[in-house]
């Protein structure tokens, strides 16, 4: 039985890593569309931009909400991590 344990836990160690994976390339994929937008702010003026400026600061909003939502998620599955590797540690003392 503490086979199957030890495989959920590599499983959601996995699982961590990949959030934290994911979280970074959003935040490279945010800093690339802060980029654009500020190489569209100094290549271009006037009324013909302010369509693509606001498309991207909706953009570089929407994508700053998705790493701080992937933040607090690859938080509370490091704390579930941590927890259920606290559980595993008891479990397998205890011999079951």
């Amino acid at each position: 039985m503490a086979g199957a344990y030890n495989i959920d836990v590599e499983n959601l160690t996995v699982l961590v890593s990949s959030l934290a994976n994911v979280q970074a390339n959003l935040l490279n994929n945010l800093k690339d569309i802060q980029v654009l937008s500020n190489i569209a702010n100094n290549a271009l003026s006037g009324n013909n931009i302010l369509g693509v400026q606001d498309t991207l600061n909706s953009w570089i909003v929407t994508l700053g909400s998705v790493v701080d939502q992937m933040g607090g998620a690859h938080n509370a599955l490091s704390s579930l991590l941590a927890d259920t590797q606290g559980h595993m540690s008891k479990l397998n003392q205890l011999g079951v």
